[in-house]
């Protein structure tokens, strides 16, 4: 619930190739393996594993990027309650999520109304288990 440690840190970093190496494994798709390995990878190069910046990050793993922030602000976890739709949405444009890709922001303002639906539906769901 607090602070990670550096050590911490560095194991949850691994994830992104550890992922990346069970798909390479099971895919022969590149956009798989990349999105999986370069998904924290951030438009302004301060994400990992690489430091990669803009579009040296493949789409695949910008798309997963996107997809994962939204995911882990709509969600409760262990040390946060789960943002609704709107918050969610105002801190990815407010930029207090990392910086994306301008024009994969400008699709995922224009698919926002689709995703709150979605996501009223999966808590719709969870509240009916």
């Amino acid at each position: 619930p607090g602070k990670l440690t550096d050590e911490e840190f560095a194991a949850i970093k691994a994830h992104t190739v550890i992922g990346s190496q069970i798909l390479s494994r099971i895919s022969s798709m590149p956009e798989l393996k990349y999105g999986a390995l370069y998904h924290h990878e951030r438009w302004d190069g301060r994400g990992y594993p690489d430091g990669l910046v803009g579009d040296a990050i493949p789409l695949s793993a910008q798309i997963v990027s996107l997809a994962d922030v939204y995911d882990a602000l709509t969600s409760e976890r262990c040390y946060k309650k789960a943002y609704s739709h709107d918050k969610a949405v105002e801190m990815i444009l407010n930029g207090e999520c990392g910086v994306f890709n301008p024009k994969l922001v400008e699709c995922f303002v224009e698919i926002q109304n689709v995703l709150r639906e979605e996501l009223c539906n999966v808590k719709y769901r969870d509240e009916q288990k």
